[in-house]
């Protein structure tokens, strides 16, 4: 089945219920479930609205084309409301880095990396980025773009962008991706030179405890041999063996348990950056040919189609990415839909993504 048999009303209407009916879960579960860091909470918030909102652009899109309804002005302000969302996502999976960074190279396990009035104004700035770029967007294409051809009952729109403008919502979105990049190279680089540390903290208390072991040993040795009653194996051998268990029997520690939660968080992130790569760039890249090019009609048509078909992709994989990853989403994903069923009992438990608030649920869905 070709791109173009995809690009259909039908087929974008399914889609955009499938984004809306994913992102929804989504934001059901966030409400069973507090992050370990607010900032996190508010990042995967903004995500998810713009996704839902993408969603939202899909299907009205749809619905004006078989109402007749879609003309130059409204297809113009929808195509630019549906750059600004996904401009939206990539600044929240940019910030996401940017706050693991944060509280990995400060090591702050007891308070936001970020505070509550740093996080809104970064969100804020984001979203007012993308909104501007939007409207300017909306003015580039307004007398560029074509109309539906509805004797035919087809689509014929030409992406006939202004050059300049694709050039520097591209070139945008790639200073995204290098600075995501960055941080997440960045994070990546300080959780394994902490891991580092406490592995040689480690190795320095077992050879501490190791030499008070051999101390007492020898003391205990030479004490029953002054007295002239040889050690027996019940005495010397006890202490040897509960210092052992103590060093080698230890549990994780504290520290040791935030950073194994911080490289949980930071291979989901990356799980939904390599996604958002795949559907998002390859269309940057085929808009920049095109307008290269001239706008040939077979690189517009192969945009076009891209752009409608696997951008939403990525829109509406959000939740079974968190539901694969975070045994702590699923349980809340369940806790959302029957949180007052009998079997429903609490649990405490902490889990790598996300720390459950509330009750949990037993239920099988």
């Amino acid at each position: 089945m070709s791109l173009s048999a995809l690009n259909v009303p039908a087929s974008l209407i399914t889609v955009g219920v499938l984004i809306l009916l994913s992102n929804t879960c989504v934001l059901l579960a966030l409400r069973k479930l507090r992050t370990i860091k607010k900032s996190t909470y508010f990042f995967i918030i903004q995500l998810t609205i713009a996704d839902l909102f993408l969603g939202f652009l899909i299907i009205l899109r749809s619905i004006l084309f078989l109402s007749g309804h879609l003309g130059k002005s409204v297809c113009a302000a929808i195509l630019s409301l549906s750059l600004g969302s996904l401009g939206i996502s990539s600044n929240a999976i940019t910030l996401l880095y940017f706050e693991l960074f944060l509280a990995v190279k400060n090591m702050t396990m007891f308070r936001n990396p970020l505070g509550k009035y740093q996080t809104m104004t970064l969100q804020i700035f984001s979203v007012l980025i993308w909104l501007t770029l939007s409207a300017v967007g909306y003015n580039s294409q307004e007398t560029n773009i074509q109309v539906w051809n509805y004797a035919q009952d087809k689509c014929e729109i030409r992406w006939a962008f202004n050059l300049q403008y694709i050039i520097a919502i591209d070139v945008l979105f790639v200073i995204f991706l290098v600075l995501t990049l960055s941080f997440q190279i960045g994070t990546l680089v300080l959780m394994r030179n902490r891991h580092k540390q406490m592995f040689q903290q480690q190795i320095n208390t077992i050879q501490r405890q190791m030499r008070i072991i051999v101390d007492d040993t020898r003391s205990q040795v030479s004490t029953s041999n002054e007295d002239g009653e040889p050690g027996t194996s019940n005495n010397v051998p006890r202490v040897s063996v509960t210092s052992a268990r103590l060093i080698f029997n230890s549990k994780e520690t504290f520290k040791e348990r935030w950073l194994r939660r911080k490289m949980n968080m930071t291979k989901l992130i990356t799980i939904v950056l390599i996604i958002f790569v795949v559907c998002w760039y390859p269309s940057v890249c085929l808009s920049i040919a095109y307008a290269v090019m001239g706008g040939g009609d077979s690189i517009s048509d192969v945009v076009f189609n891209y752009s409608w078909i696997a951008i939403p992709i990525h829109a509406a994989a959000n939740l079974f990415i968190y539901a694969a990853k975070s045994k702590d989403f699923r349980r809340a994903l369940r806790d959302a839909f029957c949180g007052n069923c009998p079997s429903c009992a609490v649990d405490n438990r902490v889990e790598p993504f996300l720390v459950h608030r509330g009750r949990t649920s037993s239920c099988n869905l």
